[in-house]
C-alpha cells in the first residue's frame, strides 16, 4: 500500500496575551474574534483544511467565543487545552500569566481540574471532547491515565526531541517516537487505548539516531559540545512545523525529511501547531504588527499549499484516531 499523507493544523486557543505572555484584565478575546473568525477559519475553508481547535477553559466559558466556535459546525474539531489557572479546584483570581503546569499538581488535583474542564466543555457544546493538549506541553506522569479515564481518544502533548521544564519537574522527550502511536491503558476499566499524536519535528542529527542514543546525547553537555564542533553548523538543531518560529524553507525541509524517513508507514501525519493569539498583532510575543501577521499568513499559506500539493488530506485529531484504528471516515 502506498503511504498516505495527512496534514493536521492544531491550534491552542487562549485569551489575548501581551508581548511577555502576561494576561490583560478584563480578559480580551480579539485573537478569537478577529484572528480565528475573520482570518484563519476562512483561510482553512478556502483550502479544504479542517483544523482542530484546542480550547482553554476561559475560551469555553466566554459565551461569545463559544458561540463563534459553535458556528463553525463540522468544518473543524473542538478539543480541550489545559491552563490550570482558569479551572477549579483553586483557580487563580485574575491570573497574571499562565505559568502553571498540570504536571506539577498531585494526581488527584490534576484529575479534578481535567474533569471540570471536560464537564465545562460538555455543558457548553453538548458533547464530550475527544482531543487534548496540555498547556505549554506540560503533561505529567498521570496525564495519559486521566485522559483515558475521562474518555479522551487523542493526546498531542508530546514534543519529541525537546526537554520540557515545568516549575517542579523536567521531562526529556528525546527518546519518544517521532510518529503517532497508541498507548494501551490496561489499568482502566474497561481497558482502553489512547493515540499520541506528537508534534512533527526533524533534526538532521537526532532524527537519524536510535531513541536511547538521542536521549543519552541530550543529557550530556560534553557529547553535545563535541558533536557541535565536528558536525556541520546547525546539524543538531531541531525544527518543527511552527509558522511563527520557522521560515517556509525550514518547514518544507521538515515536511520533506519526515515524509522520506517514514515512507514505510501506511499513513504519514504532519502535525502543525500554533497559538490562536499569534493570529493578531500584539496579543502574544509573536507577530507584534499587522505586517508580522501578514508574513505569518504568507508562510502558512505557502507551506499548506506545498503539503497539499503532495496529495495530502487534512483530517482532524479525532479523525487521525479513526484512520489509524481502521475506521471508515464519513464523507
Amino acid at each position: 500500500m502506498k503511504h498516505q499523507i495527512h496534514f493536521l493544523i492544531t491550534i491552542d486557543t487562549e485569551c489575548d496575551k501581551s508581548a511577555d505572555w502576561s494576561i490583560p484584565h478584563p480578559l480580551r478575546f480579539q485573537n478569537i474574534e478577529t484572528g480565528v473568525g475573520k482570518l484563519f477559519q476562512p483561510f482553512c475553508e478556502q483550502n479544504g483544511i479542517r483544523p482542530t481547535y484546542l480550547l482553554s477553559p476561559e475560551i469555553i466559558r466566554d459565551s461569545h467565543t463559544a458561540d463563534l466556535f459553535r458556528s463553525f459546525g463540522c468544518r473543524c474539531e473542538l478539543g480541550t487545552h489545559m491552563h490550570t489557572e482558569f479551572i477549579e479546584p483553586d483557580p487563580v483570581v485574575l491570573p497574571k500569566t499562565t505559568d502553571q503546569f498540570q504536571a506539577d499538581f498531585p494526581e488527584a488535583i490534576e484529575y479534578e481540574k481535567m474533569k471540570n474542564m471536560t464537564a465545562l466543555f460538555h455543558e457548553t457544546f453538548g458533547y464530550a471532547p475527544s482531543s487534548f493538549r496540555a498547556g505549554r506541553f506540560g503533561m505529567g506522569p498521570a496525564t495519559f491515565r486521566i485522559l483515558s479515564q475521562l474518555g479522551y481518544k487523542v493526546d498531542s502533548s508530546v514534543f519529541p526531541l525537546h526537554v520540557i521544564h515545568t516549575l517542579n519537574n523536567r521531562f526529556n522527550y528525546f527518546d519518544r517516537p517521532l510518529y503517532p502511536y497508541f498507548i494501551e491503558m490496561e489499568n482502566t476499566t474497561p481497558p482502553t487505548r489512547l493515540l499520541e499524536l506528537p508534534m512533527t519535528v526533524h533534526s538532521r542529527f537526532y532524527s537519524s539516531q536510535r531513541p536511547g542514543l538521542r536521549k543519552w546525547v541530550s543529557r550530556s553537555r560534553y557529547s553535545k559540545a563535541v558533536l557541535r564542533r565536528v558536525l556541520p553548523s546547525g546539524y543538531m538543531k531541531v525544527y518543527s512545523l511552527r509558522p511563527s518560529t520557522y521560515s517556509y524553507e525550514a518547514m518544507r525541509m521538515v515536511a520533506d525529511a519526515y515524509i522520506q524517513r517514514h515512507q514505510e508507514h501506511d499513513h504519514i501525519f504532519l502535525v502543525m501547531m500554533f497559538h490562536s493569539n499569534e493570529l493578531t498583532p500584539g496579543t502574544s510575543p509573536y507577530n507584534n504588527t499587522e505586517r508580522d501577521v501578514a508574513a505569518f499568513m504568507e508562510r502558512l499559506s505557502r507551506i499548506t499549499g506545498y503539503i497539499l500539493s503532495k496529495g495530502a488530506g487534512s483530517p482532524t485529531m479525532h479523525e487521525a484516531y479513526d484512520i489509524l484504528s481502521g475506521k471508515t471516515l464519513k464523507a
